[in-house]
């Protein structure tokens, strides 16, 4: 997709699995389980985004927000030493990501929406 001058890729930066009890907390897994299936364990696969964004001359990328499941794998220990997992790109101002949290934040969850149904 193309946003301005810039081609757009949704590209996956990791995989991990949560607890289900964490993902939701007080919401009964009978509300959730069908449809996000949980292992034997209870764990929940997920996989972290980021959003890509290329042009003649600048690549960037966008966490769509900070926490660990989201921008987690943007850098990596080699050495004892911190790296950037994608040392051309620039990474987009945080104002962009404080805008786009207020947005969430004012924006009814699909935990809320469960809540809702109890």
């Amino acid at each position: 997709m193309k946003i301005g001058q810039y081609d757009s890729y949704s590209i996956e930066t990791s995989e991990f699995c949560s607890n289900g009890g964490v993902m939701f907390g007080i919401i009964p897994k009978i509300l959730w389980k069908e449809k996000l299936s949980p292992d034997k364990f209870n764990r929940l696969e997920k996989v972290t985004t980021s959003l890509l964004l290329v042009s003649d001359d600048i690549t960037g990328l966008v966490c769509t927000h900070l926490h660990f499941d989201h921008s987690g794998e943007n850098t990596f220990y080699k050495n004892h030493v911190i790296e950037p997992t994608f040392p051309t790109h620039t990474h987009l101002p945080v104002s962009w990501l404080i805008a786009y949290n207020l947005h969430r934040t004012r924006t009814i969850s699909e935990k809320s929406r469960l809540l809702k149904k109890i």
